[in-house]
């Protein structure tokens, strides 16, 4: 048997981080006072369906007390192994039309077969209809009085309010953490289990509050063996090591952009999950920009986590910490829909160095007005002087960041402004005025950084991923009419250089420049100083058209 079926609360007092509900429950059942129908909203795995089936059982047992049931008697023995024909489970989400429902007000009208009351249990109410909550709602503001509606759902918004207003209400919160490490170690001390204490912690962490997660989380590792180990847990669910997700922040707030992408890409070689990578980072970043706005610690973790925390807030601004925190939701969203996990992650690593101005794209909007393009010689500080004592030993600060090249035309030179005009006779060694360009030269397909926004833009309409590889690229060489672009990585070159991909890119040039050009693809050293010119406002609209 499953260890949550195996452990399930089988009285009110086993119920855990629900004290609100159990004793105004138990209060009820001692006074007699019992409604006919009942709302359970929360989170999964919070208790809601044990709850109701608690109820079910106290109702018709036949030795309970004080609220409780006796567990020995024939109901409920019947309840417990699900053998009860009174007791009546629904599933909303495959019975959610009018027809099931109709069905349903069919069989309330007939007395229970044995037990005292008739309990029907409706899971996932949300997901009828709005016919089927039509139909049952006449049921349910007159029911026959032994009958007992119990609805329970993770979505109370969707429920209509003119079935909430016939019911009584009650919201399940999430179990805290040290409520549900009590409960594992009762499972673990029942099993024989060995766990070390932070293996224990890892997966209270990972059950985010629900105590059906954290046991069948427990169970999935145990099936390895009787001696549960933080690198067990690590491996077979797929966590990433908390150091490697503090390394990993620390290459950003540092600039460090390479370390940072080698991180991550090693993470992705290895098997862990992105999504749960991404996750940790937003949980960390977010712990940072609490003890950022606050200077106190707000939040539960180890003493150990807590100082990396501290260390690693000392290198950024609270207002740094905030985007970046957004750039990480903005991947979270993204891993949903594509197909390499690694990318979103490689692009959002990218954008936050970026905040602090290390390598070839501006600084997010929040560090900048629309209407004034940035204009930096020199790089701007990565992070406020104030509130920092010293350099940190484990987390050191990057004494000069990589100064910023600009992207500019490598063809079309600015023209010194002669003080006196003079009328100069062309000659053949005379060099031409931007004005006689032909067709053939190389600055008649010259993409400014405005012109490769639009390009991006147009190639997001159509392909959203191939958009965001090409955010990461740079046109960085024209030949006649050969359109060179660069980027960093082997990844992002065999994407784009795909037949279908260059096809889709040189129509979208096309379309922008007016004219017909071909598209070649290589890696190249963005630190270096190259021949386009650096991005400017429109290409961080681009990306945030990218990652909108």
């Amino acid at each position: 048997m499953s260890f949550y079926r195996k452990y399930r609360p089988i009285k009110f007092g086993d119920l855990i981080g629900q004290d609100h509900i159990r004793d105004t429950l138990l209060y009820a059942f001692k006074n007699d006072q019992i409604s006919h129908a009942y709302l359970f909203t929360g989170p999964r795995g919070t208790g809601k369906t044990s709850t109701a089936r608690l109820i079910a059982k106290t109702l018709n047992c036949e030795k309970g007390k004080d609220g409780e049931p006796c567990n020995e008697c024939d109901s409920c023995k019947e309840i417990m192994e699900g053998r009860s024909i009174d007791i009546i489970e629904i599933d909303a989400a495959s019975n959610r039309g009018i027809e099931e429902i109709r069905e349903l007000r069919e069989n309330v009208r007939f007395a229970p077969t044995k037990s005292k009351y008739k309990v029907f249990v409706i899971d996932e109410v949300h997901m009828l209809t709005r016919e089927a909550f039509n139909a049952l709602l006449k049921t349910l503001e007159e029911p026959p009085a032994h009958a007992i509606f119990i609805l329970a759902t993770t979505e109370a918004h969707k429920v209509p309010a003119t079935i909430i207003s016939r019911t009584q209400r009650f919201d399940f919160a999430r179990i805290s953490k040290d409520g549900l490490l009590e409960y594992l170690n009762k499972v673990a001390k029942a099993e024989k289990l060995e766990v070390e204490e932070e293996a224990l912690d890892m997966i209270a962490v990972m059950a985010e509050g629900g105590h059906r997660d954290a046991v069948s989380l427990m169970e999935q590792v145990s099936a390895s063996g009787k001696k549960i180990t933080v690198k067990m847990v690590q491996d077979i669910l797929g966590i990433t090591e908390k150091k490697e997700v503090f390394e990993f922040l620390a290459a950003i707030f540092n600039t460090n952009s390479e370390e940072g992408l080698k991180i991550a890409q090693n993470l992705f070689a290895s098997g862990k999950s992105m999504a749960q990578f991404n996750k940790e980072v937003i949980e960390v970043v977010r712990k940072i920009m609490l003890y950022k706005a606050t200077e106190k610690l707000v939040f539960d973790d180890t003493k150990e986590n807590i100082k990396k925390i501290t260390d690693l807030s000392k290198l950024i601004t609270l207002a740094q910490s905030r985007d970046i925190l957004d750039i990480f939701i903005k991947s979270g969203v993204l891993l949903k829909d594509v197909a390499y996990p690694l990318m979103p992650i490689e692009m959002a690593a990218i954008e936050a160095v970026a905040l602090f101005g290390d390598i070839g794209i501006d600084a997010p909007k929040s560090e900048q007005t629309k209407s004034e393009p940035v204009k930096q010689t020199t790089p701007k500080p990565p992070r406020q002087s104030s509130g920092q004592t010293g350099s940190n030993d484990k987390y050191p600060k990057k004494e000069t960041p990589v100064e910023k090249t600009e992207l500019t035309s490598p063809k079309v030179k600015s023209p010194d402004t002669p003080k006196k005009p003079e009328v100069v006779v062309p000659t053949e060694s005379v060099e031409k005025k931007p004005a006689e360009k032909t067709p053939n030269t190389p600055e008649s397909i010259a993409l400014s950084s405005g012109q490769w926004s639009n390009v991006v833009t147009l190639t997001k309409k159509e392909n959203n991923s191939l958009a965001a590889l090409l955010r990461d690229a740079r046109p960085i060489a024209f030949d006649q009419d050969l359109i060179t672009l660069g980027v960093k990585f082997q990844f992002h070159k065999d994407k784009i250089s795909e037949m279908k991909n260059i096809k889709l890119i040189e129509k979208f040039a096309e379309e922008v420049l007016g004219k017909k050009c071909k598209i070649n693809c290589k890696i190249s050293d963005f630190k270096k100083k190259i021949e386009k010119p650096a991005s400017d406002d429109e290409m961080i609209e681009a990306a945030d058209e990218i990652f909108g």
